[in-house]
């Protein structure tokens, strides 16, 4: 007889917004400063670190917000964007709509 074997997963993925925060806390650094320094509003600063990218401006303005903060914080700007363009799919994808009680059938 097989005996059940559990099996631990680890989570090693970081959202690029949990990269800019951990290196900007590691640097000792605060959004304030940083804001004064790169010239991006602190909101948008906190949108970034939060991932609510659906807050911060459209299309190049974005991309150029996410590289000045990476860049400032001396990660590697393509990696940081690789990894919020695939989170920005991810939750900007429709999701699957879920049918309402009303519209299921009692068996």
């Amino acid at each position: 007889m097989n005996s059940f074997r559990k099996n631990s997963i680890s989570y090693n993925y970081k959202t690029a917004g949990e990269q800019l925060f951990l290196a900007r806390k590691k640097q000792n650094l605060k959004l304030k400063k940083i804001s004064k320094k790169i010239n991006i509003s602190v909101e948008y600063l906190k949108f970034l670190e939060n991932g609510n990218f659906d807050k911060l401006p459209e299309g190049i303005y974005r991309e150029k917000i996410l590289k000045k903060y990476s860049e400032f914080l001396n990660l590697d700007q393509s990696k940081i964007a690789k990894t919020f363009v695939k989170e920005k799919n991810i939750n900007s994808s429709p999701e699957k709509k879920i049918p309402s009680p009303k519209n299921l059938k009692a068996y």
